[in-house]
């Protein structure tokens, strides 16, 4: 694999597995409140 396409994918991923707690804890949250 190149690294000119292994970069943006390797930021994707950085990116979502920063993101994605997140918007899960947000989500549980509200049915916790709900």
């Amino acid at each position: 694999m190149h690294y000119e396409t292994f970069i943006p994918v390797f930021l994707l991923f950085t990116v979502l597995g920063l993101i994605m707690p997140l918007v899960f804890a947000g989500v549980a949250d509200k049915h916790r409140n709900g």
